[in-house]
């Protein structure tokens, strides 16, 4: 498997696992490629014509050569100088290390910060929100995230290094959500007390538990009803307190997010929204395992984790 067939085939797992489906996300997709060819010259000439076939604009090569053969890479949550180091050391001890996927996006860049938020704005919108006041929210939002955003630090250091690097974000995000989903839909929890019991039984939720931080009520009682529940995970970032207000307006109950900071609970119980809080590191770890699994199959690819990253072996039985 070459890096760009590892990319391609995380883009694909990713819209297979995505809740918008595939229908949907191919409808914007089009509706894109007809808007490019609309462009005026200049700003068809800056345009990212890979955003036509790919929906995650935090999913791509960053850095290297795509027809690099992959037998074996490091991996972490987060990327840091350390990854490098690990490369490097790794392989002057004779293994086979081709290349770094990153699952944060944060320190290389982000492309089309758009179409990392269009989950997020139809997942808003099917929640009852008017679809104006959605995109209005989504807009500010996007204003925000770009500010002080950082894109040279770590290419330099690829670059010097000349070690490839790859970027899986929302298809690995799509992968826990719609485990996640699945857990709800088995358990079927009526209280906030029974859902993070369900929750807190996937076996990388268990061992953030035994650090401390295990799935969580943040707002709330654990006898209160669950109500109607907005989940937030593989969103790109969590919701604002702003799109908090809207959702509580248009009647959810309770929100399934990574776990927040103090602002946004407390917008949460401006709304009158209960909160439970996931753990960062192990939503993310349970969903760079699935995809990683889809992805790899039976073929002979060693991971080796680092940056945060809880590796499941079972994952990679093939």
């Amino acid at each position: 498997m070459t890096l760009s067939e590892f990319c391609e085939r995380s883009v694909q797992m990713g819209i297979d696992a995505d809740v918008r489906g595939r229908r949907a996300i191919e409808a914007e997709l089009s509706a894109l490629e007809r808007a490019y060819r609309q462009m005026p010259t200049a700003a068809a000439l800056g345009f990212d014509e890979e955003r036509l076939r790919n929906p995650f604009g935090d999913t791509r090569l960053v850095y290297g050569d795509p027809e690099t053969e992959l037998t074996g890479f490091v991996t972490g949550i987060d990327i840091s100088k350390e990854a490098f180091d690990l490369v490097e050391r790794l392989r002057s001890e004779g293994e086979r290390v081709d290349a770094i996927i990153s699952h944060h996006t944060s320190g290389w860049g982000l492309r089309a910060i758009e179409d990392v938020l269009s989950a997020q704005f139809h997942r808003i919108v099917d929640s009852g929100v008017p679809e104006e006041r959605a995109k209005r929210l989504m807009d500010e939002f996007a204003t925000t995230k770009w500010q002080g955003w950082s894109r040279d630090d770590k290419l330099q250091l690829a670059g010097e290094r000349d070690i490839p690097v790859a970027l899986v974000h929302t298809p690995a995000d799509n992968c826990h959500l719609a485990h996640t989903l699945q857990v709800m839909e088995a358990r079927r929890p009526e209280t906030l007390g029974q859902a993070v019991e369900a929750l807190s039984e996937t076996p990388e939720m268990g061992r953030m538990e035994g650090r401390g931080d295990g799935v969580r009520i943040v707002v709330g009682e654990p006898q209160r009803a669950l109500g109607k529940v907005f989940c937030a995970m593989g969103c790109g970032w969590n919701p604002s307190g702003e799109v908090l207000a809207a959702l509580g307006e248009a009647g959810v109950t309770t929100g399934l997010m990574v776990t927040p900071g103090a602002p946004l609970a407390e917008a949460a119980r401006q709304a009158g929204m209960a909160i439970i809080g996931m753990p960062h590191e192990g939503q993310d770890s349970l969903g760079m395992s699935i995809l990683y699994s889809r992805v790899i199959g039976d073929e002979d690819i060693t991971i080796y984790p680092c940056g945060g990253y809880l590796m499941r072996q079972e994952h990679f039985a093939g």
